[in-house]
């Protein structure tokens, strides 16, 4: 089992690609069987100088970790005096446009940065006397590199403790790496007392309530609601006339003909009404909306509309005549 905690950082990309790699830690422990610590972003202020991204601590070791957020080729120095005390470069496959990788403010290249971290880390260890069995010298550093990367030019070999891998391959490292500082659960409880973290979320997931929609049900005289669903019904169509001096029988009509008229399958309803003004009035007193049947067959605006708009153009002619 694996058990994760994490302090957030500032910076979003640090935050995804914790993620990515916890996903993989998991399902390497699950497949494995392991046991184990992952704090992500550890912090003590009496041992500010140790910044790593992360710390695991499981049954095959001790890894100090830092991502780094690059793809394409990793350009290493070429001798082992450079690779300690020269700057690493990433360069595009595609137009080889080179940018120096960071590490940190205050180191020349990420090795440099880990090894510094490494030797607070050992500091700490050696002034706590109650860690059980922790050699400082077997504990490994990793750069995780987000991916997927070419890397020219090798590690040297004498650092046996260094590790340089992409995402893709952390599974694999996991598995294979070996060494004394093998998982024990009260050295795990020290760990978690020096850099406390909160527990960490795996998914986020935030319950949507569902939306409760109010079915209006239409209530009208049963023998209009008979000639409505015969009609309907009838395949060659026609021409059905309702009548009534009372306009919320109109609108219930209207409803429960719409209503009838997708429940028979019917692909296309059109609500029409005597002109625009009409409309208007449909809608203010039912939220109907209907088209002014003159707009339908002659499109544009219907003739009481047009007359509403030569009104206020005749209006604001007085108006300037009055006042110049």
């Amino acid at each position: 089992m694996l058990e994760i905690l994490n302090n957030r950082t500032v910076h979003t990309h640090e935050n995804e690609q914790f993620r990515r790699v916890v996903n993989i830690i998991e399902a390497t422990f699950d497949k494995f069987g392991y046991n184990g610590l992952l704090i992500g972003n550890p912090f003590n202020e009496s041992y500010s100088r140790f910044r790593a991204d992360a710390i695991l601590y499981y049954n095959n070791g001790l890894i100090l970790v830092d991502f780094k957020d690059y793809k394409g080729i990793i350009k290493l120095p070429p001798n082992e005096n450079e690779f300690h005390s020269s700057k690493w470069h990433n360069e595009s496959p595609k137009d080889r446009s080179r940018l120096e990788i960071k590490a940190g403010a205050n180191f020349i290249n990420p090795f440099r940065q880990l090894v510094s971290y490494r030797n607070a880390f050992r500091e700490m260890i050696e002034k706590n006397k109650y860690f059980d069995g922790i050699n400082p010298a077997r504990v490994c550093i990793a750069n995780i590199f987000s991916g997927p990367i070419e890397i020219q030019n090798d590690v040297p070999r004498n650092l046996p403790y260094y590790k340089l891998i992409q995402e893709s391959d952390l599974g694999n490292f996991l598995y294979d790496f070996a060494s004394e500082n093998s998982y024990k659960e009260e050295n795990a409880k020290i760990f978690k007392s020096i850099f406390p973290a909160e527990k960490w979320i795996k998914n986020i997931e935030i319950p949507i309530p569902e939306q409760i929609i109010e079915k209006q049900i239409t209530e009208i005289d049963n023998d209009v609601e008979k000639s409505i669903v015969h009609f309907l019904k009838e395949e060659n169509g026609g021409i059905l006339v309702l009548e009534s001096m009372n306009a919320d029988d109109r609108d219930s009509w209207l409803r429960f003909i719409t209503t009838e008229a997708v429940n028979h399958s019917i692909p296309q309803i059109e609500k029409w009404s005597h002109s625009a003004r009409i409309s208007k009035k449909i809608q203010r007193r039912s939220n109907i909306e209907t088209e002014g049947i003159y707009s339908i067959i002659y499109g544009g605006s219907d003739i009481e509309e047009k007359m509403k708009i030569q009104k206020r153009k005749n209006w604001k002619k007085n108006c300037w005549k009055l006042f110049p």
